[in-house]
């Protein structure tokens, strides 16, 4: 049965509305907002950054930071953030509320007099476990992760970083600096989703590191990472808009720079999505796939468990039977359910 959709109105008749006079005024509106930001940005720049000080500041909840903030500083679940175009910072609470901004050093000064107060001095240190988002997502895509870890005993830190915004070797230092600025030594685990993976190749190619220097690493899970590339990356780079939209990580999984990187230098598993069917979800992608990722590429040598989920590509984040298997590989080294595609 063949279905059309019909209007009230032709199409035309909207385009007639929008008169001259009116068309003048939107466009006024959309620079008088392109100028207010581009004016709070400088002023950000130019006063934020100022070394050594705080600025004036009203306590108001912040998204947690998407896109253009990455985590500088952490203790307790606060977290100093640094914005990737003024270079200035703010200091977040555990709700995400703002407590303070200006210079980063004054913000990580500021975290260290009030981080202290969310210590429990009584509480043995428990088992951390940083988790890495993927390409264009945020700390909040790992909502699901991060609870069941933390009911599972685990403190857990969801590291945020601008993805879009910086190299693979940006993300990876701004990571290794806020580690080697932790409180006290750990054992640290990493369950990263997507492009996480990757970030964390590059941060533990560096043996002499001086995070490494100062805690000992645990175990690590890869969900749905391009570790061989990402074919449908490298046949849309091309188009120049969506490669600035999504930055230079995204480049590198297309030229096969990304692909190049060491594994893991820790005991490490892969999880991947398919569709089961052998020829996947999209087909820009060879073989099977999750929407994005093909199953071939989310394998890497040298992994000791290799698992293969009937699952999309961001789902995998919630899917059950990936948690049972993160935190079963967490434990013992032993994911204990080698699934199959049926």
């Amino acid at each position: 049965m063949h279905t059309t959709m019909h209007t009230p109105y032709p199409l035309r008749s909207f385009r007639l509305r929008l008169t001259p006079g009116r068309r003048l005024r939107r466009r006024l509106r959309l620079a008088a907002g392109a100028l207010c930001f581009a004016l709070g940005a400088a002023a950000c720049a130019a006063f934020g950054g100022e070394s050594g000080r705080l600025q004036p500041n009203l306590e108001l909840p912040t998204l947690g930071g998407s896109q253009f903030w990455t985590d500088v500083a952490w203790d307790a679940d606060w977290k100093v953030q640094q914005h990737t175009w003024t270079g200035h910072g703010r200091l977040l609470d555990p709700r995400g509320v703002r407590r303070a901004w200006g210079a980063v050093d004054a913000c990580t000064a500021r975290l260290g007099e009030v981080a202290h107060l969310d210590h429990d001095a009584a509480e043995p240190t428990r088992p951390f476990v940083v988790l890495l988002h993927g390409l264009g997502r945020s700390h909040r895509s790992l909502g699901a992760l991060e609870r069941r870890l933390e009911n599972e005993g685990y403190e857990v830190l969801a590291f945020e970083y601008a993805s879009t915004r910086g190299t693979i070797e940006v993300h990876a230092k701004a990571l290794a600096e806020l580690l080697a600025g932790l409180p006290e030594p750990r054992e640290v685990s990493f369950v990263t989703h997507s492009l996480g993976g990757v970030v964390l190749r590059e941060l533990t190619r560096d043996p002499e590191a001086e995070w490494r220097s100062r805690h000992r690493l645990g175990r690590a899970v890869t969900l749905a990472a391009p570790h061989g590339g990402a074919a449908i990356a490298a046949r849309t780079a091309r188009c120049t808009p969506l490669a600035w939209i999504l930055g230079p990580a995204y480049r590198a999984l297309a030229d096969g720079s990304a692909a190049a990187l060491p594994a893991p230098d820790l005991e490490f598993a892969t999880i991947a999505g398919a569709r089961g069917d052998g020829g996947g979800w999209n087909p820009w992608v060879p073989g099977d796939d999750d929407g994005l990722v093909a199953l071939d590429e989310a394998r890497l040598d040298g992994a000791s468990d290799h698992l293969v989920l009937r699952v999309a590509h961001t789902f995998i984040l919630s899917d059950p039977r990936a948690l049972d298997a993160v935190c079963a590989f967490l434990r013992v080294g032993d994911s204990t359910a080698a699934l199959d595609i049926e």
